[in-house]
């Protein structure tokens, strides 16, 4: 009885450790933007290709407990792009808890490749580009959050429960 009622207030008094969130990002296959262009102008041009690969822009941001970014990892067609080939700009506005506007601008080691995301609360202002492969106008993509625990609180957790189940073994012996 001791042994549990030491547990039950070392249960109680642990706390998760402030820990990185994870924003993974889902965009959208297909395009709302009714102009179907001539393959190979500009992007946001009328002769721009719009999404050759019917594929859509994938990836994560992970951002510290302060909010600033860390890491990230985007997939744009046949194109990735990651905090380790590549250079970001970040701008995020949250409302109610989720991402609402966004500005992601990435741009590979060597520059040549890009990947951008934007949202600005306009439907007409929303734009997924990949020199990969995607080309999505006016349809945003969503943002889902996922908390990533410390390692610290998984170690201690494990220690804990290492303990109980040496205490029990012991006690068995008995």
């Amino acid at each position: 009885m001791k042994t549990f009622a030491v547990s039950l207030i070392l249960a109680c008094l642990g706390v998760t450790a402030s820990a990185d969130t994870v924003w993974t990002y889902t965009g959208n296959p297909r395009s709302n933007n009714t102009v179907v262009g001539i393959p190979g102008g500009p992007p946001g041009s009328p002769g721009f290709n719009n999404n050759p690969c019917a594929c859509a822009l994938t990836g994560s941001v992970t951002l510290d407990d302060a909010g600033n970014v860390v890491a990230w990892d985007f997939t744009g067609g046949i194109l990735t792009l990651t905090n380790l080939n590549s250079r970001g700009q970040f701008g995020f506005l949250f409302s109610d808890g989720t991402i609402s506007h966004w500005d992601i601008l990435l741009a590979g080691l060597p520059a040549e490749f890009f990947i951008r995301t934007e949202f600005n609360g306009s439907i007409s202002h929303a734009i997924d580009f990949s020199t990969g492969g995607v080309n999505v106008l006016g349809n945003p993509g969503t943002w889902v959050e996922s908390s990533v625990p410390e390692p610290s609180t998984l170690v201690l957790l494990g220690v804990g429960l290492a303990g109980l189940l040496a205490g029990k073994r012991r006690q068995a012996k008995r």
